[in-house]
């Protein structure tokens, strides 16, 4: 600790005791001799005649005395502060005949045990130290000479050879004001002087003499010479912004914003600045109030390396608390506000930052608001939502899932929302999503295609890069859409899928970009569609069944050269094509697929083919069969010709001979079954 010097030049003052005493006394042991001399006139002619008496001599005795100023009377009080060195400034004089004179300085009781009322040295009785040399400020704030020099050893003091009649010698009185001192209250100490007995005085011409007195007698002490000092302290702390303690009005606080969290908890962190602007080491305490916090928010305080403080306690409560802070220094703090997961709408919050000195509360009689300084931080809350949206605040955590699903051109809708739980409005932008979606091309073969997510506030699409502002405090309902290719492939059974909804703040003047997601909706294309036998205009999808009457060649049928016709009429010996075509117009594919066609008993079988297209290049191949329980045959690419042992017809996609086919017909791919009969 550093402390200060206060010093007292005390000017000495002589008492007067007698008019005598202003006059120089022989020195005792001094030899005064006398004689006298007659002169006459002896009659014999000689009128100056004289004769002289024999000499007389006189041993002056001693007479010691001394005095130490200035005394208690006289004091002059100093003012210091706890901590601080007291010097005082002491004159002794020889103001007997004794020369050389020996003395011991040494602290002596206190002549006033009280002074104004109050009680001197209350609890603690400082060290007194004897110096003949001043000590310098300099001297009082090095460590190391305080350590060598303020020694048990230099609590009395020896002067030597101190000449009489008015000889001097200074000395100086030091004692520290103990840290703890309260504020008024007095320290003092009492220097006394003790001369040693001369038992062999020099008597001039030879011999000695005894100044005749004892150790302890009244004319060898002198012990009312009391000092005063009085304590002040100066206990004060300062906190601000982070190197600027001393702060005040706007530049007195300091905002920072926290990107809350809606799912977990987020903190932010204040670094203030601490300084003791007292006069004394002082443990400084922390301590904070705050309007604006939600319930759950915890304040705490660590030192400027994130170490928790440890702590005091000041009229039963306990604070966190800088320890053995000196006069001057500075300590940075760190005051971490952690917020819970984020609910319900939030106000600003003002946070206010105390230090309090304890030195202030603990000797000064101050109650803690006035041994304290305070600072401001003003804290602006960012937390929003994105999720799933039904006429209420949004769901939070977990967000629920919404499945939406339908065929090709269904268009897919979630109702979702905004909410800004914030303290300042947000301005929002989608981020361009997409899903990819399986899609059948005609030639029965799949690809890929990227189908976009697009948001809709009522019937205004909100584009990326568009600004969607959302007060603090409000929810924004916000449509997302998806619209299905018209020829999206399902998956049976029906699979969902996950998709990502993301929305960014924007919001000027803030540093963090706040992302929000809703990640777990989900799409999917569900089956529907038929096996089209229906008759088409298309004649690249002939669909349903038709009939051609066929030219007879070298007494066979050549139906490439007949022509198509929805006829009427044949006469007995003609032949008839008979084409089934059909397509998948479902968006899976199907299978087990069994063409039936019941002949009529006027028509004799003659030939079946079948053939499959635009089934991504996959052709399994046909089976037929007569009746509803006869055996399955292959038939083969040239198709059959040959008797028919039923009226029914059923040709089967697939060449298995088992009971059922698992071929699988894809989405656009067709089916031709050809069936020649001659009328009879």
């Amino acid at each position: 600790m550093k402390n200060a010097l206060a010093l007292v030049s005390l000017m000495t003052a002589l008492a007067v005791g007698s008019a005598s005493a202003a006059v120089s006394a022989t020195t005792a042991g001094t030899v005064i001799t006398n004689t006298a001399t007659a002169t006459f006139d002896d009659g014999a002619g000689n009128p100056n005649a004289s004769v002289t008496s024999n000499e007389v001599k006189t041993t002056v005795t001693a007479q010691p005395h001394f005095t130490i100023a200035p005394n208690t009377v006289d004091r002059v009080a100093i003012t210091l502060n706890p901590g601080q060195y007291a010097v005082f400034d002491y004159t002794l004089t020889n103001d007997g005949n004794v020369n050389g004179d020996a003395y011991t300085i040494s602290s002596g009781s206190l002549d006033l045990a009280t002074i104004g009322g109050k009680t001197v040295n209350s609890g603690t009785t400082p060290t007194v130290y004897y110096f003949t040399t001043k000590p310098t400020p300099a001297n009082l704030a090095d460590p190391a000479w305080i350590a060598a020099n303020l020694v048990a050893g230099k609590t009395t003091l020896g002067i030597t050879n101190v000449a009489a009649n008015g000889g001097t010698a200074t000395f100086y009185a030091v004692y520290q004001i103990p840290t703890t001192a309260q504020a008024g209250s007095i320290y003092s100490s009492n220097p006394q002087g003790a001369r040693t007995p001369q038992t062999s005085i020099p008597v001039a011409g030879g011999g000695t003499i005894s100044d005749g007195t004892t150790a302890g007698s009244t004319v060898n002490l002198d012990g009312n010479n009391q000092n005063e000092t009085d304590v002040v302290r100066t206990d004060a702390v300062a906190i601000g912004p982070v190197s600027n303690p001393t702060a005040t009005g706007s530049a007195d606080a300091q905002n920072d914003i926290l990107a809350a969290s809606v799912t977990g908890a987020t903190s932010v962190t204040f670094t203030q600045t601490v300084q003791n602007t007292g006069a004394n080491t002082d443990n400084i305490a922390l301590s904070y109030s705050a309007t604006g916090l939600p319930a759950g928010t915890t304040v705490t305080f660590k030192d400027a390396n994130g170490n928790t403080l440890p702590t005091t306690t000041i009229g039963g409560v306990t604070y966190p608390v800088l320890q053995n802070v000196a006069p001057g220094a500075s300590l940075d703090v760190q005051v971490i506000v952690t917020y819970p997961a984020v609910t319900a709408n939030l106000t600003a919050p003002v946070i206010t930052v105390q230090a309090i000195s304890t030195n202030a509360v603990n000797y000064s009689g101050k109650t803690v608001p006035q041994a304290t300084d305070a600072t401001t931080d003003n804290l602006v809350v960012r937390a929003a939502t994105y999720g799933d949206y039904s006429a209420a605040p949004v769901a939070v955590t977990p967000a629920p899932q919404i499945d939406r699903d339908g065929a090709g051109n269904a268009l897919l809708t979630y109702p979702m929302a905004l909410r800004n739980y914030g303290t300042i409005a947000e301005d929002f932008t989608p981020t361009a999503t997409s899903i990819n979606v399986t899609v059948a091309k005609p030639d029965g073969t799949t690809t890929t295609v990227s189908v976009p997510v697009k948001y809709f506030i009522g019937t205004t699409e909100v584009k990326p890069g568009d600004t969607l502002t959302v007060a603090a405090g409000t929810t924004q309902p916000i449509t997302a859409q998806i619209v299905l290719p018209p020829s999206a492939v399902a998956v049976y059974p029906t699979v969902y899928s996950t998709f990502t909804q993301t929305f960014t703040s924007t919001t000027q003047d803030v540093p963090t970009v706040i992302t929000l997601s809703d990640v777990n909706d989900r799409w999917a294309v569900t089956p529907s569609g038929t096996l089209d036998l229906n008759p088409t205009n298309d004649p690249a999808n002939p669909n349903g069944k038709r009939v051609v009457r066929c030219a007879v060649v070298a007494g066979l049928p050549d139906c490439s050269t007949g022509t198509p016709t929805t006829i009427n009429q044949a006469a007995p010996g003609d032949y008839l094509l008979y084409t089934i075509r059909m397509q998948n117009v479902r968006n899976v594919p199907i299978s087990n697929i069994v063409v039936k066609d019941v002949l009529d008993s006027n028509l004799t079988f003659y030939k079946v083919s079948a053939v499959v297209a635009n089934n991504g290049g996959f052709d399994p191949g046909f089976a037929y069969r007569f009746g509803t329980t006869g055996t399955w045959n292959v038939l083969s690419g040239t198709g059959y010709t040959g008797a028919a042992s039923d009226p029914e017809l059923q040709v089967r996609f697939g060449n298995g001979t088992g009971t059922t086919s698992t071929s699988a017909l894809v989405t656009n791919g067709s089916i031709t079954v050809s069936i020649i009969v001659q009328v009879k």
